[in-house]
This record gives structure tokens, sequence and C-alpha cells, in this order.
């Protein structure tokens, strides 16, 4: 399996983490991610292997309830639309903004589960600790 991320990627951005609903064929897909990975069968479109995490993730109550948890990250500016032409980002405004009267909802859910991941202080912690191992590595440490 070879994928590619975005096909516009800032050169300091990265996939960290792989969210999957844990349900029907999610299980499925987290081992063939999980194996994609270690392989190094998962690139970016300049060919470097995607390294990150693939996490099952539970959604918390209706969905509806998910997309109005998003609101104050939103409000407050701490969630933001990477620059891109409108062929990605214009459907997927108007499925934000639409909801829950789009024809889909797709977009909606996988961001309300992204903002609730990232909420979550684990996570936080997490990601500190591996980034304060990155930083050892690249100033030479043995870790």
């Amino acid at each position: 399996m070879t994928t590619t991320a975005t096909p516009h990627r800032p050169k300091d951005f990265s996939v960290e983490d792989f969210l999957i609903e844990h349900k029907a064929l999610g299980q499925a897909l987290i081992e063939q991610l999980e194996e994609a990975i270690i392989a190094g069968d998962l690139k970016y479109p300049d060919g470097t292997p995607i390294r990150a995490r693939v996490e099952p993730y539970e959604p918390k109550g209706p969905k509806g309830e998910r997309a109005d948890a998003m609101e104050p990250d939103i409000a407050a500016g701490t969630f933001y639309l990477l620059d891109g032409d409108d062929a990605n980002t214009g459907p997927y405004r108007g499925e934000i903004e639409g909801f829950p009267k789009a024809d889909r909802d797709d977009r909606v859910d996988y961001t309300a589960q992204s903002l609730d991941f990232h909420r979550n202080p684990e996570a936080e912690w997490v990601d500190f600790f591996r980034k304060q191992r990155e930083a050892a590595r690249a100033s030479g440490a043995q870790v």
C-alpha cells in the first residue's frame, strides 16, 4: 500500500497521528496503516516516509454534540485550515459550515475527533515527551 498525504505539504507540516474509529472496518485499517508505516510504504509526495502513530478512536456522544464541541476551538482561533486551492478547502468549509444539513458529514466527524483527541491531556504529555526525544536526537544525544 503506497499512499500520499496532502499534495501541498508545507515545510513544517507533518502527519503525527492517524485517528481511526475503532469500529466496523476500523481494526483492519489500523492494522494496514501500521504495517505500511513500519514498511516505509506510506510517503509524502516528496518520497519521505511518513512516521506517525495510529490511534484507535472511540467517538463520544452523538455526532451533533461532537460537532458542537468544536465551536470553542474554532471561535478561539486555535484551529486553522492550511492554504490551498479551493478544490480542497472549498468542499471542506462547505461541509463544516453546512452541518447538519449538508449532504455529507465525514469531514465534520474527523475534525471533531481530531480536536477532541488533541484536547486530551494524555495526548499532550505524549506529544511533549516525543518532541523532547526528537530534540535530544537532533542534538546528537543517544536516546
